[in-house]
């Protein structure tokens, strides 16, 4: 199957509504889509003509500009066509990747140096990613940002060349040394609060670095003066063992949160019933959200009683998973007529810590000790234990839950939505839980 290249309009945009104009190339059910580094606002955008309307002047557009440059995109895919066909003489038409390579090369555009700070940026704001992704992009934007600073480098003047392995261990150095004061601007009190900023720990150094080649690695399709040293390079760090730093909720506590009467605190008691059924699913937080009627199925299970289950595809791994469904969440469901509240992962971290220092619990009130390494040798924290919890430890409580219940290892998986890598999935065990009655049935509270 073959299409005459054409241009479109992506269907994301930034806040201003400016949507990119792409450049797609189809052939044999293979698309390729090429950023034309050019973006307009939907209603100046003529579909049929795929160009940009007269009426873009309203808002300083040189539509004239542009479409020339369209027009010259276009000619180029098309001579690269005719060209692959008169040297190989053959009729057929050059396959999407060919094309896609052809295209990129002797591009002068490429050839310019690129400013890495304006390049990021331009990467979080046009790419389609999850609000994690993109905070984790956002993170990494300020800390090299803060970087350069620190080390006196001009910001503008940050090319890809520039990173070279000396580049990138100082980097880190810097990571784990650091140790200052920023402020942040409070809204609601309109007041300017400062909070320190310190060492992050091994683990997230690794994953933002990680990150940041990957970054690299896109950028490099677009621009030839990359420094290929980064490929090279290895954050040479020690990660805590994971099982040293697991904690959650023991099955005592669980009941203890689930039973609390906090109808008096309708907040409270909100991201209260939200955690429990994260414990009792152990979904990822944003498919928890997405959590509705749809997803409750029922079918006969091996013991030959009808039993309702989660069936719902997971936003991050496009994963298919079926958790069973327990008593305490099927209420909750219907108390809240099958849409769970609605809260940020942040937000819902802070309001579950509130609501188990409001209930008091004793043993979640001692002091619990964790390790944080940032550097050569871990560090011991102390605090109680309730400041560790977050809607992520539900996850954890789940699946460490369900191997005390004896259910086979496999399922679990298949329940949590882990693929077969079980060195991933061994980080999720709470190996310090222990006293579980084991004669619990996995569909009970």
């Amino acid at each position: 199957m073959f299409m005459e290249p054409y241009f479109k309009l992506r269907s994301k945009s930034n806040k201003k509504d400016f949507h990119q104009i792409q450049l797609i190339y189809l052939h044999g059910g293979k698309e390729k889509r090429l950023g034309t580094g050019r973006s307009v606002p939907s209603k100046y955008w003529n579909r049929k003509e795929e160009r940009i309307t007269a009426k873009a002047k309203e808002i300083d557009i040189d539509y004239i500009e542009i479409n020339g440059e369209l027009d010259r995109f276009e000619a180029k895919i098309k001579g690269i066509i005719s060209k692959y066909k008169r040297d190989n003489e053959v009729t057929s038409d050059p396959d999407s990747d060919y094309v896609y390579t052809e295209f990129l090369k002797n591009d002068p555009e490429k050839s310019k140096e690129k400013n890495v700070i304006l390049c990021l940026e331009d990467f979080i704001q046009r790419r389609e990613t999850r609000v994690k992704d993109r905070k984790l992009h956002d993170a990494i934007l300020d800390d090299l940002k803060d970087f350069l600073e620190s080390t006196g480098r001009p910001i503008n003047k940050f090319y890809f060349k520039d990173i070279n392995n000396r580049f990138l261990e100082d980097w880190v150095d810097s990571l784990l040394k650091r140790n200052y004061i920023i402020y942040h601007y409070k809204k609601r009190g309109k007041v300017t609060i400062p909070k320190k900023k310190i060492g992050l720990e091994n683990s997230t150094i690794k994953k933002r670095i990680s990150t940041f080649k990957t970054f690299i690695d896109k950028m490099r399709i677009e621009h030839k003066n990359v420094n290929m040293d980064y490929k090279d390079f290895k954050v040479g760090l020690k990660d805590l063992r994971d099982e040293d730093n697991i904690i959650t909720l023991d099955p005592t506590e669980f009941k203890l949160v689930k039973d609390f009467d906090l109808s008096n605190n309708p907040s409270l008691e909100r991201v209260r019933d939200l955690y429990i059924v994260d414990c009792q699913l152990g979904l990822r937080f944003g498919d928890l959200h997405r959590l509705n009627n749809r997803h409750i199925k029922e079918k006969i299970s091996e013991d030959g009683k009808m039993r309702k289950y989660i069936d719902i595809v997971t936003e991050k791994t496009n994963q298919r998973v079926y958790p069973p469904i327990r008593p305490f969440t099927e209420r909750v469901l219907e108390k809240y007529n099958y849409k769970l509240p609605h809260i940020s992962n942040d937000k819902a971290d802070d309001y579950i810590r509130k609501a188990l220092k409001f209930m008091d619990i004793k043993t979640l009130n001692e002091d619990t000790e964790s390790q944080r390494q940032s550097g050569p040798k871990p560090e011991i924290i102390v605090k109680p234990k309730y400041e560790y919890i977050t809607f992520h430890t539900a996850r954890k409580y789940f699946i460490t839950e369900c191997l005390m219940k004896r259910v086979p290892i496999n399922k679990i998986m298949e329940w949590s939505g882990h693929n077969s890598d079980f060195r991933v999935f061994e980080r999720y065990i709470n190996k310090k839980m222990k006293g579980t009655d084991f004669s619990y049935d996995v569909f009970e509270d």
